[in-house]
């Protein structure tokens, strides 16, 4: 199987010839996207007129596939089989593209477009099976850290330069939803003239339309970028986020902190202490840096804190006979997101809470 990353990849690639299968995967659906629309137009212009879209859902009938790979085209000599999968590709989806795979002839080729696809995945003997039918483009998330240089970069496609300022503007107000960013962009290019753009127009222009998610949150506490970290509560909080959900997250995270901390005390090294806990890969960068700054004691009360915090998520009682702290009011939602924002300023290391 033929694995790659990046647009360009599969442009070489295409080059050669369209290879029977190509799946195109990831977790921005912008990005597959026109990663697909670069493959369509390949496709057309290799003679491949006919397309046939498959959306693949939860009852989806694999005999379709089969049937559409097997059939010649109506209306041109070629055929492109577009294939959309709404959710996790399933066995009976892979044996069927296994089978298909081998009934392909040179009039038909098959495109599928998905979500990033999960290791247990990759990893089962169906997907194995399609190695030598396969080019797997897997498109990289954008995050946060690079989305000043991709903004830049389309910015430079449509003839407009960003100072730094500009483009963290863009990046602060569309981080997490690269289609608003795109969207953005494209409305930029309407609104202003070729070359430098101007501060104060773009941020009249930029809409604020960021989403964040809860372990996004988490990761930019443990790094003590406050400012930020306060931000994505309050977009969480408009996003009507799944309370529980996020203090289940603090709680998991505190504990691996606290785990660190003890091992660390213990005289084990960094790196023994981080595998401990089972903190791996790149949130190995986002603990070195908490636990730099918070020591056993103020773990232990943020953890007892966010414990409070998850009984009145879940309204498990307010405070009367729990010993929660006077500073976090009551079990009303407004209290409940003001214990968060406490408990994520205490884990920037900013203050401690109240005892």
């Amino acid at each position: 199987m033929s694995r790659i990353s990046t647009v360009e990849q599969l442009s070489r690639s295409l080059a050669k010839g369209l290879p029977p299968i190509t799946w195109i995967s990831g977790d921005e659906p912008l990005l597959v996207l026109e990663a697909a629309d670069s493959l369509r137009s390949r496709a057309r212009a290799s003679g491949f007129g006919e397309r046939q879209v498959l959306e693949v859902g939860a009852h989806f009938d694999t005999s379709l596939l089969l049937e559409q790979t097997r059939s010649l085209s109506l209306f041109s000599e070629r055929k492109l089989v577009d294939v959309r999968l709404a959710g996790k590709p399933t066995k009976d989806l892979g044996e069927a593209l296994h089978k298909a795979a081998g009934l392909l002839g040179d009039d038909c080729r098959v495109l599928l477009t998905s979500a990033r696809l999960e290791r247990t995945t990759l990893n089962t003997a169906w997907f194995n099976a399609l190695a030598s039918a396969v080019l797997l483009l897997e498109l990289p998330k954008v995050e946060r850290d690079r989305l000043p240089e991709w903004l830049a970069g389309r910015l430079s496609s449509q003839g407009q330069r960003g100072s730094r300022q500009i483009l963290a503007l863009i990046a602060d107000r569309t981080e997490g939803n690269l289609l608003a960013a795109h969207q953005e962009l494209q409305r930029l290019a309407l609104l202003l003239p070729p070359g430098d753009l101007d501060l104060a127009q773009v941020e009249t222009i930029v809409l604020d339309s960021a989403r964040y998610d809860i372990f996004g949150l988490i990761d930019t506490a443990l790094l003590g970028q406050t400012a930020r970290a306060l931000r994505m509560v309050d977009a969480l909080r408009a996003e009507d986020a799944a309370l529980p959900l996020l203090t289940w997250g603090l709680a998991d995270c505190l504990r691996r902190l606290l785990k660190v901390r003890q091992t660390l005390d213990g005289g084990q090294p960094i790196q023994s202490a981080l595998r401990s806990a089972a903190v791996f890969g790149k949130r190995e960068t986002c603990f070195r840096q908490a636990i730099g700054r918070l020591d056993g004691g103020g773990l232990l009360r943020l953890l007892r804190e966010t414990a409070h915090l998850d009984r009145m998520a879940k309204g498990v009682g307010g405070l009367a006979g729990t010993g929660a702290p006077a500073a976090f009011g009551g079990s009303d939602p407004d209290s409940q997101w003001a214990a968060v924002e406490r408990i994520v300023i205490g884990l920037c290391g900013m203050a401690r809470l109240a005892a």
